[in-house]
């Protein structure tokens, strides 16, 4: 404490000590403070984003993949409770005759005769239908679901002269139809077509052909699975197997699986029990 004497006052008297009001602004501690609360904000703010849009693309995704599942199992569907068999005219499935695999797993390929077409289309003839998996043309390493569908035609290699009009022209028959016009994509980023059906004793099998068993008639029933690949997936899965890599557990981590039972009715081929 400092004391003094000031002219005219009393001896004695102290001074009090000034108090120096505070600078305008923060304090360097308030500053970084304030820049910590406002990037771990906007961090927040981002990862809420990425968040959200991922979960967005994943939504995306799986309704797109949806969509197309059901639109493949509606297509197939609809030729299958369609279809007709006798002795002569063949209702076949089988695995691939090709041996054409999707990532290491044998697809099923199917061959039927269908009345499928729509009354106000026109001329509502039966068509030869066959559905297999092929590798995309315009994505190496990626696998779609094709419906070929062409007009029967007069001949000796037609549906209606030989059960064998699937095959190859070298073993009678007419083989797939190569041409856009009879071709159409069912699904893409197939991962996986299979299909079943209860044999005499009920007990499924992979393969069925109602004229080379004997049956002369539909069966009862056809179980149909599909697997498919969210698109990003299978452009890795693509990439993978590029390399070498086995890709089978990434493709059933990643797949959507989809199943239905087909039935078929008496009217369409089943002798009477």
């Amino acid at each position: 404490m400092i004391s003094s004497m000031k002219e005219g006052g009393r001896p004695g008297a102290a001074l009090l000590p000034v108090r120096i009001p505070p600078a305008d602004g923060m304090s360097l501690l308030e500053l970084l403070i304030g820049i910590a609360v406002f990037s771990f904000v906007v961090s927040s703010a981002a990862l809420l984003f990425a968040h959200a849009r991922k979960a967005w693309s994943a939504g995306t995704d799986r309704h797109f993949i949806d969509s197309s599942a059901r639109c493949a199992l509606d297509t197939l569907a609809r030729d299958m409770e369609a279809s007709i068999a006798d002795e002569k005219i063949s209702f076949c499935f089988r695995d691939d005759r090709f041996g054409i695999s999707s990532y290491g797993l044998t697809n099923s390929e199917l061959n039927l005769i269908t009345i499928s077409q729509k009354p106000e289309d026109g001329e509502r003839a039966a068509r030869a239908v066959q559905y297999w998996v092929r590798e995309s043309p315009n994505a190496p390493g990626r696998f779609e679901l094709v419906r070929g569908c062409r007009k029967i035609t007069p001949g000796p290699s037609g549906p209606y002269h030989s059960a064998n009009w699937f095959e190859e022209p070298d073993e009678g028959g007419l083989g797939r139809p190569d041409s856009p016009s009879e071709l159409g994509v069912v699904a893409e980023n197939v991962a996986l077509f299979r299909l079943a059906a209860a044999d005499t004793s009920n007990r499924l099998a992979r393969a069925y052909d109602s004229v080379l068993d004997g049956t002369s008639a539909l069966p009862r029933s056809v179980d149909v699975y599909i697997e498919i690949l969210p698109p990003e997936a299978a452009r890795r899965a693509a990439d993978m197997a590029g390399k070498g890599i086995d890709v089978s557990e990434y493709v059933e981590n990643n797949s959507r699986r989809y199943a239905m039972v087909v039935s078929a009715e008496n009217r369409h081929g089943h002798t009477p029990r």
